[in-house]
């Protein structure tokens, strides 16, 4: 099973996202910060949060 890169908690299939989790996943794969892309979905959700307040890089 995956761990999340950020936080180390697993990874879980999820079919149902957010738009913080969707503005997260989009902020994760456009920026090259992050070399794994391993991210549970909080942590995809609090990426997304900070890119929609403008602390996105």
């Amino acid at each position: 099973m995956k761990t999340c890169s950020n936080c180390g908690q697993p990874i879980q299939g999820n079919d149902m996202k957010n738009a913080a989790e969707i503005l997260g996943e989009l902020q994760e794969t456009s920026t090259g910060e992050l070399d794994d892309q391993n991210l549970c979905q909080a942590c995809k959700e609090e990426l997304g949060m900070l890119s929609l307040m403008g602390f996105g890089a």
